[in-house]
């Protein structure tokens, strides 16, 4: 029932070459493993590529810089963007990213941030990871249910 509903509301999607489940699957049991346990997971200064980066204001070093906690997340965007048959969908969804990645620093940059702002950020910044965990896992459960048998 719950998955002809889901069909009703969302059409199935076609993968161009395999189900992403899995790996949505595994990328959100690692977001909640290492809520448990320190991952040395390195973040990736793309700026150092460019010359004369030391020159660059802090501001932009920062713009070009990926957080480790978003790299699983940019693994997903890039893989979705390689299988599914859907270019504009697939750019959107980095767009999207990219925007409600960047939106809390470009808002707090520009309005500034009150104390109370502060505590309330810390604390979304604590149950982040659960919350990102408990979308992929319906990610991957869509993903399940959308492919055709």
């Amino acid at each position: 029932m719950s998955a002809a509903l889901c069909h009703h509301c969302f059409p199935p999607v076609t993968w161009s070459v395999v189900n992403p489940a899995i790996p949505l699957l595994i990328i959100g049991s690692v977001y909640l493993f290492s809520r448990f346990v320190y991952l040395p997971i390195p973040y990736l200064e793309f700026f150092r590529f460019m010359p004369a980066h030391k020159n660059y204001p802090y501001a932009v070093a920062l713009g070009l810089t990926l957080p480790a906690c978003t790299i699983p997340l940019v693994l997903i965007l890039l893989a979705a963007a390689t299988t599914l048959d859907n270019p504009p969908g697939s750019f959107a969804a980095g767009f999207f990213f990219g925007t409600m990645f960047s939106s809390i620093t470009m808002v707090t940059a520009t309005c500034g941030i009150s104390t109370k702002g502060a505590v309330f950020l810390s604390g979304t910044a604590k149950f982040a990871p659960y919350f990102t965990a408990i979308l992929l896992v319906c990610a991957a459960y869509y993903c399940f249910i959308s492919t055709p048998l």
